[in-house]
């Protein structure tokens, strides 16, 4: 089995992405995307349980980081399930999830343990900067079911605007403790890089496994 990889930019634009993987795929049989689906439902409540912090802390840091991926991307879009399809024609397509969190929460109690420790201590330094940046979970929380699920991508989109700008704004004004939010916000990198160490691996293995 041969296997041919490509990869974008993190802030590729959409319309990009597909044009040139409307390239790559010339000659090739079938398309496998690592495409990493963010826990919904029972899942998503599961992974709230275990990982607190890092849930609120994933979800502040994407609604600071917005603005910056609307002008990366020139407000293009997100890449979804259905662009792919459509680029990959009457070619089969395999989706290969393997989200952060997902993986994190699958790590053990140490994982657990730390995060309700760092929720519980930004409780008592500042629990109403904890509150907020809750809701603004919420808020990515419901913007993420409505996009999966319903679609909406221009409403949606314009949903994350607001509460990105909201956000911004609270923390400028000092309504949120900007030294909570980098603790998080850091927490939340630093977590990341952790859950993708060996990812490639992992990706291989599932191609393998789904050959077999």
């Amino acid at each position: 089995m041969d296997i041919t990889l490509f990869g974008t930019a993190l802030y590729a634009r959409a319309r990009s992405v597909e044009d040139k993987l409307d390239e790559f795929l010339a000659g090739e049989d079938a398309l496998v995307v690592q495409y990493d689906e963010i826990p919904l439902g029972r899942d998503f409540l599961v992974t709230v349980l275990k990982l607190p912090a890092l849930v609120i802390g994933a979800y502040i840091t994407a609604l600071l980081m917005l603005p910056l991926e609307l002008v990366l991307t020139r407000g293009d879009g997100w890449v979804d399930k259905a662009a792919f399809e459509r680029v990959a024609g009457d070619r089969p397509v395999h989706f290969v999830s393997d989200h952060r969190l997902s993986r994190i929460a699958e790590s053990g109690w140490p994982w657990l343990v730390g995060n309700w420790v760092v929720l519980l201590g930004a409780a008592v330094r500042d629990w109403r900067t904890l509150l907020l940046m809750a809701s603004f979970g919420l808020l990515v929380t419901v913007v993420n079911f409505v996009r999966h699920r319903q679609g909406y991508p221009r409403l949606t989109l314009l949903a994350l605007c607001v509460g990105s700008g909201a956000a911004l704004w609270l923390l400028v004004a000092g309504y949120l403790n900007g030294l909570l939010v980098g603790v998080f916000a850091v927490a939340t990198l630093l977590a990341n890089g952790w859950a993708d160490r060996g990812r490639e691996n992992r990706l291989l293995d599932e191609l393998t496994s789904s050959s077999a």
